[in-house]
This record gives structure tokens, C-alpha cells and sequence, in this order.
């Protein structure tokens, strides 16, 4: 009879254990719902100020600068030269991040050239740092495509 209390101790040991692993790396959102964020955390979270350059498809230049901030709510702003002028052109909107693969959506907030809303998405690499394998396209405003050259978080 000792022998199977022990067990039953030992038992409700491990499951409380458990337990407690599970409930540190769960989260809840404001809707109180359990996430389970990554564990152990990215030696380069996606959260922060990035910087590389871009191409457009249609139009042979230089590559042009691109510079992004991610914040952790889900908000994303982008700053780029625009190909052409002297004009540097500021974008806010929204991002994600599925796997391995980063996307956002953004529309200018600051351009003289008028409206206009992107999508992109990346690979994103933690361990490096970087965004790679970049693509864009414009959904409403000037019909253009292009590429993004790697991306690479600076801070």
C-alpha cells in the first residue's frame, strides 16, 4: 500500500511539473485566449528597425533604400526613396509572421505621388537577422512590381 502512495505522489509530481513548464511559456492575449509563443526566444526577434534596398520590375535603376520599423503590436512603418526624385516616402501598416515567412501590407501616409497600398513578404531568418527572398507589389496606385535585396535588422 506505501509503495502505490509513492507512486501516486511521485505521479502527481510529474503532472504539476508539466504543468508548470506549459504555463510558462503560454501567453494570453486580450481576449484571454492561451498563445504559445516560441520557445526559447530568436536570437533576432522580428520586432525592430531593418534596412537593405529594393528594385522595381518595370523601371531600370539603382537599387533604392527601403528601411522598416516592425513594432511587436503588429504595426509596421516604411520609409523608402522613391526611384526617380528626390523624395523619401513614409508608409504605415501591418505585418505578420507565419513560419518562416514575414508579409505586410502598407499604405503611404507621406508621398507626393499620390495613394497607393503594398504587400510584400520575406523569408525571415532569427539566427541571422536578415529577411530575405523579398517581393513586392503594389495593390492600388502605380502598377509595379519588384524585388527586395536582403534586409538586415539593425538594432
Amino acid at each position: 500500500m506505501k509503495i502505490n502512495i509513492y507512486r501516486i505522489f511521485f505521479l502527481l509530481g510529474v503532472v504539476f511539473s508539466l504543468n508548470i513548464i506549459f504555463i510558462a511559456c503560454t501567453k494570453e492575449n486580450d481576449n484571454h485566449d492561451p498563445i504559445t509563443p516560441a520557445c526559447p526566444t530568436a536570437k533576432y526577434p522580428v520586432s525592430g528597425v531593418w534596412e537593405g534596398t529594393a528594385q522595381t520590375d518595370q523601371v531600370q535603376h539603382a537599387p533604392s533604400y527601403q528601411g522598416f520599423s516592425v513594432f511587436p503590436d503588429g504595426t509596421f512603418l516604411r520609409r523608402f526613396k522613391v526611384v526617380g526624385v528626390n523624395e523619401i516616402a513614409l508608409c504605415k501598416g501591418i505585418w505578420k509572421l507565419s513560419g518562416k515567412v514575414f508579409e505586410f501590407r502598407d499604405t503611404t501616409i507621406a508621398y507626393s505621388g499620390g495613394f497607393i497600398i503594398t504587400q510584400a513578404n520575406f523569408k525571415f531568418h532569427d539566427s541571422l537577422g536578415t529577411l530575405s527572398d523579398g517581393k513586392w507589389q503594389v495593390l492600388q496606385g502605380h502598377p509595379y512590381t519588384g524585388i527586395y535585396q536582403t534586409m538586415k535588422r539593425i538594432n
